[in-house]
């Protein structure tokens, strides 16, 4: 090999190297780049995703030979007590509720005792349950008082000339109680009825309100219901009515504003006969106002579901005006799905519950009870879940509730004896602990951060005891051995830093579901320092009186003032303490006595202090005039003190 092949070589090799050693330092500084980027102190928050099951189904109210039990309304109230009602063959309505604090089913509680043909209930703000229901005399209600348990009397609130076959309640925040009902009129001379859908309400003070005719169905000679309705009040007091038509199918919103006071025109929710045949209709509003309408739908093969019944899901958004398209809820069943439930929890997200005859999720032919979510943040179905997976009678009529601790109450008619329960229909109960929600701590703002005051705000987790604050001068990957530097009970957190740096937080929910860390948030912290005062000279000086008044700049970003004073020239603060403190840059001191009085001024921001100002002073001597009528004393006494002074002034430049 000649000398020239063995260069060549070793400078390829070389090169090589340096390209390898190029590559890893390139590598290195990218990831430096990355870990001093924003992105680098977002990390995926720790989510608590274990699947937590339904309780095993619990038997409420047993039906026997001397009538059946049918659960047909509940109410959840603020503290998250769950309030149920239930009758025997229309002679009878009881009442029961889960209590939040005890933990445990109260006693059945006999309500109403005399033949109705539909009842409904509702709650206002102050949890004052309201129970309405038709009698054969007309329309009646009576109402529970949160404070002392007690029913009132019933009251006869509207008479109809034969009878009212369904009712429907609902309350706004300003405790007005708003009905429909289905009122039927009957004309001897003819046999013929006809069957009136009626909205009306009644003030807190007893008023009533002229009704409102919805719709007017003349029918003859056979009575039975012919509607389907919902009634639900917003947040604003906004009136929102879904009704069926009589005989095409269609499922129509009306809307009355609070603002205005006037109503809407009727707005078509579902496609027209014969693509869909509605029915069930019923409604609720989220936070936002938003009305989300759920219906069964018979229609042949629509959106792809077969000729079955399905349930069917559309929603108006109230900022945009806008109707989302009718999405179908029901898609893993393959058989009639009728009889919704639905409600709204505090994230917006929506639960539903029906009365399903498909055998995917089951191996008995009876109908079951399904039970789906929709996210609000993501707009798309959870998977169908089977609630009434012990029953082996028919399970019909499903009630769903959330409460605000996310726990989700389903209840349901059933003749299974699982459970205690008895071969009639009884009232049966499930619930579900509801934990899928992230706990997201909010971007640090401002950042940097000049004042130390560092304010931090969390998504709040329903079911959560606690929440620990935890804060490192390095990225928090684990809190294990860290020990919180608070612990608060409300979503955010106010801490103080008192030196330049940067911070990282992390926090910590603790509850009933165990633990769940948010995301690492960092801030860095400048606080960087005030400026100094300026104390303008004291005059006059000498004075005779012993108030004196102190001016000086103000300075950007301070929030007061502190006021020094000494008897000799002030160096530093160190030892001394503030003779006051002011929000203005104005002062006017009362001396104690004569002698000569030395100030300085320090700016703060509740966090920051800012060095000492100038040194000003004062001498304060009562005139004493000798017989050729000349003050000497305070002539000598400025003679001294601005010798004094000139020599401080002088050793300090020096």
């Amino acid at each position: 090999m000649n000398k020239q092949s063995r260069k060549l070589k070793i400078t390829v090799v070389f090169c090589i190297f340096f390209l390898i050693l190029g590559f890893i330092f390139s590598n290195n500084l990218i990831s430096s780049v990355y870990a001093n980027s924003d992105d680098y102190f977002q990390s995926t928050p720790q989510i608590n995703t274990e699947k937590i099951e339904w309780s095993t189904t619990e038997a409420l109210a047993l039906g026997s030979a001397a009538g059946d039990a049918y659960v047909n309304s509940s109410e959840i109230d603020s503290l998250g007590n769950l309030h149920i009602f239930w009758g025997t063959n229309n002679n009878e309505i009881y009442y029961k509720t889960w209590s939040v604090e005890d933990q445990r089913w109260s006693s059945d509680e006999l309500i109403v005792s005399e033949s109705y043909n539909d009842y409904s209930s509702t709650i206002d703000t102050d949890n004052n349950l309201y129970l309405g229901w038709a009698a054969s005399s007309g329309f009646k209600f009576i109402y529970r008082n949160s404070s002392t348990g007690i029913w009132s009397s019933p009251e006869t609130i509207v008479t109809t000339d034969y009878m009212i076959l369904q009712v429907e309640l609902s309350v706004d925040k300003f405790n007005t109680l708003h009905f429909m009902l289905e009122d039927t009129r009957f004309y001897s001379a003819y046999w013929e009825y006809d069957i009136f859908l009626i909205y009306n309400k009644r003030y807190s003070n007893g008023t009533l309100t002229t009704p409102t005719t919805l719709l007017i169905v003349e029918f003859y000679p056979y009575l039975e219901s012919l509607y389907g309705f919902d009634l639900c009040i917003d947040n604003e007091a906004n009136v929102r009515i879904i009704f069926t038509s009589t005989n095409n199918g269609r499922i129509y919103l009306r809307n009355w504003e609070y603002a205005t006071k006037t109503w809407s025109s009727n707005t078509q929710i579902n496609p027209s006969y014969p693509t869909s045949f509605g029915e069930d209709p019923i409604l609720d509003v989220d936070s936002e106002g938003n009305i989300h309408c759920i219906w069964s739908d018979s229609g042949e093969d629509y959106l792809g579901s077969g000729g079955d019944s399905d349930i069917c899901h559309r929603f108006l958004n109230k900022t945009s005006q806008v109707w989302s398209s009718v999405s179908i809820v029901s898609t893993e069943t393959t058989d009639n799905s009728i009889s919704p439930s639905i409600t709204v929890d505090s994230y917006n997200d929506l639960h539903v519950s029906w009365q399903d005859y498909s055998v995917l999720l089951d191996s008995g032919l009876e109908p079951d009870i399904l039970y789906k979510s929709w996210s609000y943040a993501t707009q798309t179905w959870s998977t169908s879940e089977l609630v009434s997976s012990e029953g082996t009678g028919d399970s019909i009529k499903p009630l769903i509730e959330v409460d605000k601790f996310a726990n989700i109450h389903c209840l349901w008619t059933d003749n299974s004896t699982y459970g205690g329960g008895t071969s009639y229909y009884n009232v049966f109960y499930k619930n579900k602990y509801y934990i899928d929600r992230p706990l997201v701590l909010a971007f640090i703002i401002p950042n940097p951060n000049y004042n130390g005051i560092i304010n931090l705000n969390w998504s709040s987790i329903d079911s959560t005891q606690y929440y620990n604050v935890y804060r490192s001068n390095s990225f928090i990957f684990t809190v294990t051995s860290l020990t919180p530097i608070a612990t608060v009970t409300t979503s955010e957190y106010q801490d103080t830093i008192t030196s330049d740096g940067i911070y990282y937080y992390v926090i910590e929910a603790v509850g009933s579901y165990g633990t769940k860390l948010s995301q690492c948030e960092y801030v860095e912290v400048l606080t960087l320092s005030l400026d100094a005062p300026v104390l303008a000279t004291i005059l006059p000086n000498p004075t005779d009186s012993d108030s004196v008044s102190l001016e000086w700049n103000n300075i950007e970003g301070a929030t007061e003032y502190y006021i020094y004073r000494s008897t000799s020239f002030i160096w530093n603060i160190e030892g001394l303490v503030p003779i006051d403190t002011v929000l203005s840059t104005s002062y006017l001191d009362t001396l104690p006595s004569e002698g000569y009085y030395f100030y300085v001024i320090v700016a703060t921001d509740g966090v920051r202090n800012s060095t000492v100002s100038n040194c000003e002073h004062v001498e304060y001597k009562i005139a004493h005039v000798n017989e050729f009528g000349i003050i000497s004393s305070m002539i000598l006494g400025a003679t001294l003190v601005s010798i004094v002074i000139m020599k401080i002034r002088r050793r300090k430049t020096i």
